[in-house]
């Protein structure tokens, strides 16, 4: 998706957005983020652009606290996939997945953060918040982990997921009150507003122990036939009720976006 995005993008020549200054990052950092992000996306935007950005590019904050000064540091980041980890072994939900990848969690020992108004390493937390949900969502499930001999194994725990209805407002950054959507210095697009539901119409998945080897098949929803078609190599067949264990990448798109 990036090297796509890289081949596309019609503002490549522009020049990149600045780097800001320390006393920028302290304004941004007292702004309210719905904003912050907003002004964030805009920023990068000025460089990438082109049709994959329009239809899969989301946005994330990831804030930083001190557990001494309690001051953030929120950088804002933005992405084509979802790729979060499998959160436990045996049978998970994708909302499992979900929320361990936005649960604030204390770095560890060895991670410490060096932070800039104790000018010190300190124990710090980490959380992400999505900021920026987009038309097209795709969820990357990391199956594939190297161990310590450099070898990729393959996590085969079954994910469950839904087919329609997902929601990612329990994930995203809450929707500006009224007072603060009307001292705002922009509007927000709905990328930013709810509702945040989403249907799947595409399914990877992958069939065997390791990265380098295995057999991947994909799932299409097709809509005109109102029925799924399972995609393995030339055998294209019709299924009504499928369970695909083994997903890897799922594909959905956001129901109502305007």
């Amino acid at each position: 998706m990036e090297y796509l995005h890289e081949d596309l993008n019609v503002y490549w020549r522009n020049p990149p957005a600045h780097v800001l200054s320390k006393e920028e990052e302290e304004l941004r950092e007292k702004t309210p983020m719905f904003h912050a992000a907003s002004i964030e996306w805009d920023r990068w935007s000025k460089r990438e652009r082109s049709m994959i950005s329009d239809l899969f590019a989301g946005q994330h904050a990831s804030q930083l606290r001190c557990l001494t000064c309690r001051r953030t540091s929120t950088t804002y980041e933005p992405w084509f996939n979802l790729s979060v980890e499998i959160a436990g072994r045996g049978k998970v939900t994708l909302e499992d997945c979900l929320s361990s990848y936005c649960r604030e969690e204390r770095l560890a020992k060895g991670q410490e953060w060096s932070c800039p108004h104790c000018q010190t390493t300190r124990d710090a937390t980490k959380k992400i918040t999505i900021t920026k949900a987009p038309m097209y969502l795709v969820m990357h499930l990391k199956r594939f982990h190297m161990d310590s001999g450099g070898v990729a194994r393959k996590d085969a725990s079954i994910v469950d997921f839904p087919l329609t209805g997902l929601d990612l407002a329990p994930y995203m950054l809450p929707r500006p009150t009224d007072d603060q959507m009307a001292t705002a210095q922009r509007g927000l697009d709905q990328s930013m507003l709810g509702p945040f539901k989403y249907n799947a119409y595409g399914i990877v998945e992958h069939f065997g122990r390791g990265l380098q080897s295995g057999h991947y098949i994909a799932w299409i929803n097709d809509r005109a036939r109102k029925t799924w078609r399972k995609f393995d190599d030339q055998r294209v067949t019709d299924i009504q009720n499928i369970r695909p264990d083994g997903a890897y990448l799922i594909f959905y798109e956001r129901v109502n976006y305007p």
